[in-house]
């Protein structure tokens, strides 16, 4: 990453090789079709290489960053379709099965959602209402605070919580 913010694009695409797969594996387990997915990574990249000198290696590891990034996109990206898209639950199902990645890929997705959702279920009622309304819902921490009737502040601080004992407990089974 150091590289990459002071522009050097062999390093650039060097962190794209080794990020791109799997970017794709996360942004497909956001989006509905495998278009939205791509749309997704290449999004986030762009915005990488764009914002390259506004990453702080002291606030979060690169790989952090970058799938943070993925997210956010994947989560503009549904806000962007969601008005105008009239896939039928069946197309959207159908789209998914088409997407199938190799079994080894599917595993491995599996084993981590597996480990998320347990270090999810370990986690108070409240701190993982908010952290799915969030990251499985597209809600940004506003109309989470709306939906559930609390004070911004509020929110913001079960997030911190959970997101903080999520990530310890994660850390626990690699």
């Amino acid at each position: 990453m150091r590289l990459v913010q002071v522009d050097d694009r062999n390093a650039f695409e060097a962190l794209y090789d080794r990020y791109a797969s799997r970017a794709y594996g996360f942004a497909r387990t956001m989006c509905d079709t495998p278009e939205r997915a791509e749309e997704a990574v290449q999004d986030a990249f762009l915005r990488l290489w764009r914002s390259r000198g506004a990453y702080d290696p002291a606030q979060a590891g690169a790989r952090t960053w970058i799938f943070a990034l993925i997210r956010r996109s994947c989560i503009d990206i549904f806000r962007r379709y969601r008005r105008g898209d009239s896939l039928r639950a069946s197309d959207a199902h159908l789209e998914n099965v088409a997407a199938i990645g190799s079994a080894e890929d599917n595993a491995e997705r599996h084993e981590e959602g597996r480990h998320v959702h347990a270090a999810l279920q370990q986690l108070p009622d409240a701190q993982r209402e908010v952290i799915v309304l969030a990251y499985f819902g597209g809600l940004t921490h506003t109309e989470i605070a709306e939906r559930l009737q609390l004070p911004l502040g509020t929110v913001k601080g079960r997030m911190r919580l959970g997101l903080t004992s999520a990530r310890f407990a994660l850390s626990q089974t690699s």
